[in-house]
């Protein structure tokens, strides 16, 4: 392909250079594990080159650099002059490397040509089921993140004997152009000349020149590949970008980033260093609002059948289906749909908008990589909204592939379907996400919320309704309670009293967040009512967590009872439907079960 086209595969990105970069590379590292590994590391690494490793580069590595390519790229000159000179390296390992012979023309029949695919061929298809996309396109945004469009690829894989291959080579992009009557194609490479053929350094001289230029060690026992960036077009201070990239990561990566249920390592061990020092990454899982996800995705692999047994009263699901077409009232399953509260956090789920209160549905498909985030109903606090995640049927994941442009940021079925299976994978996508902004409406509209018309409450309220607690009669509708009304006259029930959860919102004062929650009490006629008032910590799979663990734990502030201030457990004598209000300390990044316990007293 001409450097002219390479610019253009991208097409036109919903998306920053840091949020393209960070998933293209991940997502093909991801693509590249090794078979059956559960798990891989990728490493982003932003530096100034030592002394020693810029006059390497400039004077020995690239210094058979032609004139007519620097009238293409000055930026190149940089390399002999600049008094400090950056790179931004990521790499992966745990993963094949770049197998396969050196040169397109010598690729046979059913043999591994990822290194030529991805150093000569950019565009190629990945044969990866359930890849995350085509190999290649992905890294067309290195060369675009570089000012001299210049990258250094090492990688090292094994051969058919599994014995170690490492290779180095150096690439650059241009437009076409014509130079002393010669028409250049845009692709310049460095590496080891053989009669105008350039292959890549290997074995020993690869390993030298890797080290030489301060890139991470790859070994056979170590497998995997570096893409190193040269004077990338990033922010001035190193600090800012790697907060950038920190952000990017989070946003794109997150469910990556969590450990399946019952397992203790994460699908991608990410790690950001910046001069050296390592640059922390929150962790996704009690980081708002990402981890609201977390609680939807936990229960989305749970009813994909993918993890042990998941539960949370945080979370509701449901599965997305549809008819299918000349099969009677058969049913096929396109994925499914997992909602959750979340709170408002400091970090966005959009890099050119400022954080706000979540409402959105992050789409995946079976990599498990966030596709685009759909904003949903906003929600009426300013402090927590929702979380949604959809993960589509993998059976049909090659459906939702085809409605991703070159980039992966979004799903957009609009091809034109030249046949039925054309057709049906059209059909399938259109309508998931035409179910979906439907459930999200619905699970939002006051009528489907006991009360909520009052409160503006919606899917919040819904949410926490099945957190009440009570001895006798519980949640909307009153529930079932435990024991006998008593009494007699045909073996007639008495009236339970009955707790329903009316509003809960999350609001900040003088820095503390405070959850201040309401309920309605029916009281059991003619008796006193019993209340006791408590707060937990949940766990990320719904259960509470114990209070000897160290974490920050909720308190109970203030208690008002018909209006009136009020203890946390008392016995009120009330004849009539009354109103419960508890405030709540909710500490920074956790979810919190507020418990009222209603019994006759």
């Amino acid at each position: 392909m001409l450097g002219d086209g390479l610019s253009e595969l991208l097409g036109t990105a919903a998306l920053d250079h840091h949020e393209i970069l960070v998933r293209e590379c991940v997502q093909n590292a991801w693509d590249a594990r090794v078979a059956g590994a559960e798990s891989i590391a990728v490493e982003i690494n932003l530096r100034e080159l030592q002394k020693s490793e810029h006059q390497y580069l400039a004077n020995r590595f690239l210094s058979d650099i032609p004139a007519h390519l620097t009238k293409q790229l000055p930026s190149l000159k940089k390399l002999g002059s600049a008094s400090d000179y950056r790179i931004l390296s990521i790499t992966d390992s745990g993963t094949k490397g770049l197998a396969g012979p050196e040169r397109a023309d010598r690729v046979k029949q059913d043999e591994p040509s990822d290194f030529v695919d991805l150093v000569f061929n950019v565009g190629a298809p990945r044969d990866t089921h359930h890849g995350g996309g085509t190999y290649g396109f992905g890294k067309v945004i290195t060369y675009l993140t570089s000012q001299c469009r210049t990258v250094i690829i090492h990688s090292v894989s094994t051969d058919e004997r599994n014995k170690p291959v490492e290779r180095i080579i150096a690439c650059a992009m241009t437009p076409t152009y014509l130079a002393d009557g010669v028409r250049y194609i845009g692709r310049h490479w460095w590496g080891d000349v053989n009669n105008d053929i350039v292959a890549p350094l290997t074995g020993k001289q690869a390993r030298d020149a890797a080290h030489a230029l301060g890139l991470p060690e790859l070994s056979k026992d170590r497998t995997g590949t570096t893409i190193a960036i040269l004077d990338p077009v990033l922010e001035v201070d190193n600090r800012r970008t790697a907060e950038r990239l920190s952000d990017s990561i989070l946003r794109n990566l997150w469910p990556k980033m969590v450990p399946p249920n019952g397992a203790t390592e994460p699908p991608i061990k990410m790690s950001l260093f910046v001069d050296g020092e390592e640059f922390s990454i929150p962790d996704p899982t009690v980081t708002p609002p990402f981890s609201g996800f977390v609680h939807a995705l936990q229960t989305v692999r749970h009813l994909q059948g993918r993890s042990k047994k998941f539960s949370s009263p945080l979370t509701t699901s449901h599965e997305i289906r549809r008819l299918q077409k000349n099969q009677g009232h058969d049913e096929m399953s396109l994925g499914y749909l997992a909602i959750s509260p979340a709170q408002r956090g400091s970090i966005s789920l959009r890099s050119d908008k400022p954080a706000a209160s979540p409402h959105q549905i992050a789409l995946l498909r079976a990599p498990e990589l966030v596709v685009q985030y759909i904003d949903g109903p906003e929600p009426t606090s300013n402090a927590e909204g929702w979380a949604s995640v959809f993960i589509c049927n993998p059976a049909i994941d090659d459906h939702f592939a085809r409605a991703e442009p070159p980039a992966h940021d979004r799903w957009e079925p609009t091809w034109h379907a030249e046949n039925e299976s054309d057709k049906a994978a059209k059909s399938n996508v259109t309508v998931a996400l035409r179910r979906i902004r439907e459930i999200l409406s619905e699970t939002n509209s006051p009528a489907n919320t006991p009360d909520s018309a009052a409160t503006g409450t919606g899917l919040v309220a819904q949410f926490l309704s099945g957190l009440v607690l009570s001895d006798i009669g519980t949640g909307p509708g009153g529930g079932s309670g435990g024991g006998s009304g008593g009494g007699s006259g045909g073996g007639s029930r008495a009236k339970k009293a009955k707790a329903v959860l009316k509003n809960s919102e999350l609001v900040e004062r003088d820095g503390q967040l405070i959850r201040v929650v309401t309920w309605s009490v029916e009281p059991r006629p003619k008796q006193k009512t019993q209340l006791d008032i408590d707060a937990h910590v949940l766990a990320a799979d719904g259960t509470v967590e114990s209070t000897g663990n160290g974490l920050p734990q909720p308190k109970v502030v203030n208690v008002k009872i018909d209006g009136k201030n009020s203890k946390r457990s008392q016995v009120v004598d009330i004849e009539d439907t009354f109103e419960v209000v508890v405030e709540i300390t909710q500490p920074e990044n956790t979810a919190i079960e507020p418990v009222l316990k209603v019994e006759a007293g």
